[in-house]
Protein backbone atom coordinates (compact mmCIF):
# COMPACT_ATOMS: atom_id res chain seq x y z
CA UNK A 1 0.00 0.00 0.00
CA UNK A 2 2.80 2.47 -0.96
CA UNK A 3 0.18 4.41 -3.15
CA UNK A 4 -0.88 5.75 0.67
CA UNK A 5 1.76 8.17 0.66
CA UNK A 6 2.46 10.90 -1.77
CA UNK A 7 5.59 10.27 -2.11
CA UNK A 8 7.67 8.03 -0.34
CA UNK A 9 11.14 8.94 -2.08
CA UNK A 10 11.19 12.39 -0.65
CA UNK A 11 9.53 11.18 2.82
CA UNK A 12 12.62 8.98 2.91
CA UNK A 13 15.11 12.03 1.45
CA UNK A 14 13.49 14.46 4.36
CA UNK A 15 14.33 11.82 7.16
CA UNK A 16 17.30 10.69 5.63
CA UNK A 17 18.34 14.56 6.63
CA UNK A 18 18.62 12.69 10.50
CA UNK A 19 20.32 15.22 12.49
CA UNK A 20 17.58 17.80 11.21
CA UNK A 21 15.16 15.88 12.66
CA UNK A 22 16.85 14.91 16.05
CA UNK A 23 17.68 18.55 16.49
CA UNK A 24 14.02 19.10 16.61
CA UNK A 25 13.04 16.12 18.93
CA UNK A 26 15.97 16.77 21.15
CA UNK A 27 14.62 20.32 21.87
CA UNK A 28 11.08 18.74 22.81
CA UNK A 29 9.65 20.60 19.50
CA UNK A 30 7.42 17.68 19.43
CA UNK A 31 6.37 17.10 22.78
CA UNK A 32 8.63 13.88 23.19
CA UNK A 33 9.08 14.55 26.86
CA UNK A 34 5.40 14.79 27.34
CA UNK A 35 4.32 11.80 25.58
CA UNK A 36 6.81 9.20 26.87
CA UNK A 37 5.30 9.89 30.77
CA UNK A 38 1.93 9.51 28.98
CA UNK A 39 3.51 6.01 27.37
CA UNK A 40 5.22 4.76 30.31
CA UNK A 41 2.46 5.40 33.12
CA UNK A 42 0.27 3.57 30.57
CA UNK A 43 2.21 0.73 29.79
CA UNK A 44 3.08 0.54 34.09
CA UNK A 45 -0.70 0.05 34.19
CA UNK A 46 -1.27 -2.36 31.50
CA UNK A 47 1.89 -4.53 30.55
CA UNK A 48 2.50 -6.13 33.30
CA UNK A 49 3.19 -9.63 31.48
CA UNK A 50 5.73 -10.12 28.62
CA UNK A 51 4.85 -8.71 25.29
CA UNK A 52 5.92 -7.97 21.97
CA UNK A 53 6.54 -4.69 20.10
CA UNK A 54 6.05 -3.32 17.16
CA UNK A 55 7.63 -0.06 16.05
CA UNK A 56 5.90 1.19 12.60
CA UNK A 57 7.72 4.32 11.43
CA UNK A 58 10.28 3.61 14.07
CA UNK A 59 12.81 6.21 13.20
CA UNK A 60 15.99 6.07 14.92
CA UNK A 61 13.81 4.07 17.87
CA UNK A 62 15.30 5.99 21.10
CA UNK A 63 12.22 7.27 22.06
CA UNK A 64 10.69 3.48 22.07
CA UNK A 65 13.56 2.15 23.93
CA UNK A 66 13.44 4.89 26.33
CA UNK A 67 9.87 3.78 27.10
CA UNK A 68 10.27 0.04 26.58
CA UNK A 69 13.98 0.09 28.86
CA UNK A 70 13.48 -1.83 31.56
CA UNK A 71 9.47 -3.25 31.17
CA UNK A 72 8.49 -6.98 30.05
CA UNK A 73 9.35 -6.26 26.46
CA UNK A 74 10.19 -9.94 24.65
CA UNK A 75 10.52 -9.22 21.22
CA UNK A 76 10.89 -5.53 19.38
CA UNK A 77 10.21 -5.26 15.57
CA UNK A 78 11.10 -2.02 13.76
CA UNK A 79 10.27 -0.84 10.86
CA UNK A 80 11.27 2.41 8.74
CA UNK A 81 11.42 3.98 5.11
CA UNK A 82 14.93 5.38 6.52
CA UNK A 83 17.72 2.91 6.21
CA UNK A 84 19.85 5.76 7.92
CA UNK A 85 16.94 5.55 10.78
CA UNK A 86 16.88 1.70 11.01
CA UNK A 87 20.84 1.79 11.27
CA UNK A 88 20.64 3.99 14.47
CA UNK A 89 17.58 1.70 15.84
CA UNK A 90 19.69 -1.29 15.88
CA UNK A 91 21.89 0.24 18.23
CA UNK A 92 19.29 2.15 20.09
CA UNK A 93 17.71 -0.65 20.62
CA UNK A 94 20.58 -2.99 21.89
CA UNK A 95 19.70 -1.69 25.82
CA UNK A 96 16.23 -3.79 25.49
CA UNK A 97 18.36 -7.14 25.41
CA UNK A 98 15.74 -9.08 23.75
CA UNK A 99 15.48 -10.48 19.85
CA UNK A 100 15.07 -7.47 17.49
CA UNK A 101 13.86 -7.36 13.84
CA UNK A 102 13.97 -4.48 11.36
CA UNK A 103 12.53 -4.72 7.61
CA UNK A 104 13.32 -1.13 5.84
CA UNK A 105 9.53 -0.91 4.10
CA UNK A 106 6.65 1.64 3.82
CA UNK A 107 5.16 1.41 7.45
CA UNK A 108 1.68 1.97 6.08
CA UNK A 109 2.20 -1.59 4.36
CA UNK A 110 1.27 -2.78 7.67
CA UNK A 111 2.72 -5.54 10.05
CA UNK A 112 3.70 -8.95 8.92
CA UNK A 113 2.41 -11.56 11.80
CA UNK A 114 1.26 -10.71 15.73
CA UNK A 115 2.41 -8.45 17.83
CA UNK A 116 0.89 -7.51 21.37
CA UNK A 117 1.33 -4.13 20.99
CA UNK A 118 1.42 -2.46 17.46
CA UNK A 119 2.50 1.45 17.96
CA UNK A 120 3.63 4.42 15.49
CA UNK A 121 4.53 7.52 16.03
CA UNK A 122 4.07 10.95 14.16
CA UNK A 123 3.87 8.95 11.18
CA UNK A 124 0.06 7.86 10.92
CA UNK A 125 -0.52 11.45 9.69
CA UNK A 126 1.16 11.20 6.58
CA UNK A 127 -1.02 8.53 5.29
CA UNK A 128 -3.04 11.54 3.32
CA UNK A 129 -7.06 9.97 3.19
CA UNK A 130 -9.40 8.33 5.38
CA UNK A 131 -9.87 5.39 3.27
CA UNK A 132 -6.48 4.54 3.23
CA UNK A 133 -6.44 5.39 7.22
CA UNK A 134 -8.97 2.96 7.41
CA UNK A 135 -7.11 -0.12 5.05
CA UNK A 136 -3.88 0.15 7.11
CA UNK A 137 -6.24 0.59 10.66
CA UNK A 138 -7.83 -3.15 9.55
CA UNK A 139 -4.63 -4.65 8.52
CA UNK A 140 -2.94 -3.26 11.85
CA UNK A 141 -6.25 -4.75 13.61
CA UNK A 142 -5.67 -8.16 12.15
CA UNK A 143 -2.47 -8.39 13.17
CA UNK A 144 -3.25 -8.13 16.94
CA UNK A 145 -4.48 -10.84 19.00
CA UNK A 146 -7.19 -10.61 21.61
CA UNK A 147 -6.36 -8.09 24.25
CA UNK A 148 -3.68 -6.40 22.14
CA UNK A 149 -3.48 -2.93 21.17
CA UNK A 150 -2.52 -0.52 18.74
CA UNK A 151 -1.26 2.80 20.11
CA UNK A 152 -0.21 5.98 18.18
CA UNK A 153 0.97 9.31 19.06
CA UNK A 154 -0.22 11.84 15.97
CA UNK A 155 -0.64 15.37 15.49
CA UNK A 156 -4.75 15.68 15.99
CA UNK A 157 -6.39 18.40 15.08
CA UNK A 158 -9.33 20.11 17.07
CA UNK A 159 -12.70 18.77 16.16
CA UNK A 160 -14.25 22.26 15.12
CA UNK A 161 -10.14 23.24 12.66
CA UNK A 162 -9.81 21.74 8.83
CA UNK A 163 -6.15 20.74 8.13
CA UNK A 164 -5.40 24.13 6.63
CA UNK A 165 -6.30 25.68 10.39
CA UNK A 166 -4.49 23.39 12.10
CA UNK A 167 -1.60 23.70 9.97
CA UNK A 168 -1.64 27.77 10.39
CA UNK A 169 -1.58 27.51 13.70
CA UNK A 170 0.98 24.70 14.19
CA UNK A 171 3.55 26.71 11.43
CA UNK A 172 2.54 29.91 13.58
CA UNK A 173 4.10 27.73 16.99
CA UNK A 174 7.08 27.48 15.20
CA UNK A 175 7.78 29.96 14.01
CA UNK A 176 7.62 31.78 17.40
CA UNK A 177 8.88 28.74 19.76
CA UNK A 178 10.64 26.70 17.44
CA UNK A 179 14.34 28.45 18.46
CA UNK A 180 17.58 27.97 16.81
CA UNK A 181 16.40 26.92 13.84
CA UNK A 182 17.98 28.40 10.64
CA UNK A 183 15.37 30.22 7.98
CA UNK A 184 15.93 27.13 5.80
CA UNK A 185 15.20 24.83 8.91
CA UNK A 186 11.99 26.21 8.93
CA UNK A 187 10.93 26.64 5.39
CA UNK A 188 11.75 22.77 5.13
CA UNK A 189 9.54 21.94 8.08
CA UNK A 190 6.71 24.32 6.62
CA UNK A 191 7.21 22.77 3.19
CA UNK A 192 7.25 18.80 4.56
CA UNK A 193 3.88 19.11 6.87
CA UNK A 194 2.23 21.27 4.16
CA UNK A 195 2.74 18.10 1.57
CA UNK A 196 2.94 15.80 3.58
CA UNK A 197 0.75 15.70 6.76
CA UNK A 198 -2.56 14.89 6.96
CA UNK A 199 -3.77 14.69 10.82
CA UNK A 200 -7.62 13.89 11.71
CA UNK A 201 -9.02 14.75 14.55
CA UNK A 202 -9.55 12.56 17.85
CA UNK A 203 -12.82 11.82 16.93
CA UNK A 204 -12.07 11.03 13.43
CA UNK A 205 -9.36 8.59 14.53
CA UNK A 206 -11.78 6.74 17.00
CA UNK A 207 -14.62 6.53 14.05
CA UNK A 208 -12.20 5.03 12.23
CA UNK A 209 -11.15 2.56 14.90
CA UNK A 210 -14.60 1.30 15.32
CA UNK A 211 -15.09 0.78 11.69
CA UNK A 212 -11.62 -1.18 11.61
CA UNK A 213 -13.17 -4.05 14.72
CA UNK A 214 -11.10 -2.35 17.35
CA UNK A 215 -13.45 -2.17 20.07
CA UNK A 216 -12.12 1.12 22.02
CA UNK A 217 -10.16 3.97 21.88
CA UNK A 218 -8.82 5.90 25.18
CA UNK A 219 -6.76 9.40 24.92
CA UNK A 220 -3.81 9.05 27.56
CA UNK A 221 -2.38 12.30 26.33
CA UNK A 222 -2.99 15.66 24.88
CA UNK A 223 -0.75 18.47 24.79
CA UNK A 224 -1.71 21.95 26.38
CA UNK A 225 -1.63 23.36 22.89
CA UNK A 226 -3.90 20.92 21.20
CA UNK A 227 -1.45 19.68 18.55
CA UNK A 228 -0.75 16.02 19.42
CA UNK A 229 -2.35 13.33 21.18
CA UNK A 230 -1.69 9.46 22.33
CA UNK A 231 -4.66 7.19 21.44
CA UNK A 232 -4.76 3.68 22.28
CA UNK A 233 -6.93 1.22 20.42
CA UNK A 234 -8.38 -2.25 21.94
CA UNK A 235 -8.20 -4.96 20.19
Amino acid sequence: MSSALPDSEAVREFFNQWAFYRRIVDRNFLKHREAMTALSTWMDRTLTAPFSFLDLGCGDASFTAGVLKGRPIARYGGVDLSPVALDLARENTRVLGVPAEFHCADFSDGPDGQWDVIYVGLSFHHIASPAAKSEFLTRVRAALPPGGHFVFFEPARRNDESRAEYMDRWMADVREHWTGLTADDVAAVEGHVTQYDFPETVDAYRDLALAAGFRGADVIFRDDQDFYAIVVLAA
